[in-house]
């Protein structure tokens, strides 16, 4: 395992370590900066933040991952939490909103008066979008103890601290929803899951309006267990995991394929991976941070495929990797690609340190790094 001193990363010019490598952050551990007090009447603690089916998104100019989860009577904190790769830091950005005193029984969607969001399982309904530099976030599974579906869209704006609500309510309703940001639209998409019955279907919500559209129905592909990222080169997005690799046009005619891929089972039949589009090397990026699911997959493996001939490549970067997650839960968006870094973040446990990987080529000269993630 490399562990390196918070001079020694900075001094790799932007994390640029040896090809093919996971890079420990030390002292990066989230607990750190959770809440000193339960959150009543939670049964568990931030810990649930990670691993009560909960993801994450990236913010690439801010060069931060960004966390909320809990809910489905686990955790009833609803903070925001932020990790910094230029300062190797968490930040907690907000503190919990106290719930009512009926929050065990009640399936609220807000709190403090509809100013926050209720804490939440997120699953893959976080993304960072670019043109507005906020969070999004869309329904989930709320707090309470029997836990129920959400269907409404808020923003995060990380300068005020503030949320703000956008959408009461959806026609896509449902939780295991796919979110994708497109920055070439400047829409989220919504890939819906199959639970939601006769609403198989891919619904874009446009922040002028704030409306969700249908559009195109008929998707067959449940979202369950499957996550998804956007190839910005083909304007499609990939999903994978529970035994299949699909690609979707987000242009019309939205169509919708399965890819027969090869050298990669463990990762394909994983539940939830991460996984990443990774633009410099024009390829697929997956990993499996929890033991239970992983279906084969070692938290010290890294899965690489090609676009184009639809085969995958194992790495196994020097050093150990991440410790895995003994959760249920899978990894949802704790795993994304940083432009600024050339590296991707792994994040699985409150108590385990963030973990970078780095991809197997040369550090990137300025100009590549800018060109991996284009202006808004």
């Amino acid at each position: 395992m490399r562990r390196l001193s918070t001079y020694a990363i900075l001094a790799l010019a932007g994390f640029a370590a040896q090809a093919g490598t996971w890079i420990e952050i030390p002292k990066s551990r989230m607990r750190e900066v959770c809440p000193a007090k339960a959150v009543k009447p939670s049964t568990k603690d931030c810990a649930a933040v990670i691993e009560s089916w909960s993801g994450g998104a990236f913010d690439p100019v801010g060069n931060r991952m960004f966390l909320m989860g809990g809910g489905h009577g686990g955790y009833y904190g609803n903070e925001v939490y932020a990790f910094d790769l230029d300062t190797q830091r968490w930040t907690r950005l907000t503190n919990p909103t106290t719930p009512t005193a009926d929050a065990e029984t009640v399936c609220y969607s807000t709190w403090d008066g509809g100013h926050t969001p209720t804490a939440r399982h997120t699953y893959n309904h976080l993304a960072w979008i670019d043109h507005l530099g906020e969070l999004f976030l869309f329904g989930g599974v709320t707090s309470c103890r029997k836990g129920g579906s959400l269907e409404d869209s808020w923003v995060f704006n990380p300068l005020t601290r503030s949320w703000k609500l956008k959408s009461r309510a959806s026609p896509v309703g449902d939780n295991f929803v796919q979110i994708i940001y497109d920055l070439e639209s400047r829409e989220v998409y919504a890939k819906t899951h199959s639970g939601s019955g006769t609403n198989e279907a891919l619904y874009s919500f446009n922040f002028f309006t704030n409306r969700w559209t249908r559009r195109v129905s008929e998707i067959d592909l449940d979202m369950l267990y499957r996550t998804g990222t956007l190839d910005t080169k083909r304007h499609q997005i990939w999903f994978v995991g529970d035994g299949t690799v699909n690609t979707l046009l987000l242009h019309p005619p939205f169509t919708l394929e399965t890819i027969p891929t090869k050298g990669g089972n463990a990762i394909v039949n994983t539940r939830s991976p991460g996984v990443a589009y990774d633009p410099v090397g024009d390829q697929i990026v997956a990993w499996c941070g929890r033991a239970p699911k992983c279906r084969g997959a070692q938290t010290n493996e890294v899965y690489i495929l090609d676009p184009v001939k639809f085969t995958w490549t194992v790495d196994t970067p020097a050093g150990e990797g991440p410790p895995p997650n003994n959760s249920s839960a899978g990894t949802f968006g704790r795993w994304r690609y940083a432009p600024k870094n050339d590296v991707f973040v792994a994040i699985n446990n409150v108590d385990n340190n963030v973990w970078l990987y780095q991809p197997d080529r040369q550090p990137l000269s300025a100009e590549a790094r800018k060109n991996a993630h284009p202006s808004k």
